[in-house]
Parts: C-alpha cells; sequence; structure tokens
C-alpha cells in the first residue's frame, strides 16, 4: 500500500534526501551491498539506507512526527527502528498485494 502524508516536512529536507537516495543506487563504494536486487521480483529494487550523512535525522530516514506517533501507537509503546529501507516498483509492474514479512510475529516489525 500506499500512504501520502503531505505538508509533514520541508521540501528541501525531502529534495537532499531523494538526492542522496539516487547517488546510493549508483554507488560503487562500500554503499553498494545496500543495494538489493536479488530478494526481489518484477524489477522492484530495495534499498537500505545506511545511518551515515545525510541519513542521520529523523526526518531524513522519514520518520517524521507523525509517523514517530503512528509507530508509537500501533506498537503500544516504545520501540526502536533498526533499518530503514526504500522500495521501489518500475512502471509497469504487477500489483504486488498487502503482505506481513514476518506473519507470526505480531506488532514486532513494520513495512
Amino acid at each position: 500500500g500506499v500512504v501520502q502524508l503531505g505538508g509533514v516536512t520541508d521540501l528541501a529536507t525531502l529534495d537532499r534526501t531523494l538526492d542522496a537516495v539516487h547517488k546510493l543506487r549508483q554507488t560503487k563504494n562500500e554503499f553498494k551491498a545496500l543495494v538489493d536486487r536479488k530478494q526481489l521480483h518484477d524489477n522492484r529494487r530495495q534499498l537500505y539506507l545506511p545511518f551515515s550523512d545525510p541519513f542521520t535525522t529523523a526526518d531524513s530516514l522519514g520518520v517524521y512526527p507523525v509517523v514517530h506517533t503512528i509507530l508509537q501507537l500501533y506498537f503500544d509503546g516504545p520501540f526502536g527502528i533498526d533499518h530503514v529501507s526504500v522500495l521501489t516498483s518500475a512502471s509497469p509492474n504487477a500489483n504486488q498485494t498487502l503482505h506481513p514479512d514476518v506473519p507470526h510475529y505480531t506488532r514486532q516489525h513494520v513495512s
């Protein structure tokens, strides 16, 4: 599913983050291992964001205050984030239904 949250961050932060994501996808350096093309299908790509500049703030990871509040309500208390990834799918592509990545661990993960 896609969720659009308007007005949760400024456009300059969003532009810097998007630019950094594009650069990471083209990288040939130490972050090359973060681009995952093996486990996905139908031309879907996943990019794990490194916890380094510019991905060192909650906003640059997409964890805006409203997102943090939603996650805190979902997990019913304090929680931690061990990774953030960006998933993309080239058009045209088949629809992928909503599914849990790990169905037997309720409220232990979110995708």
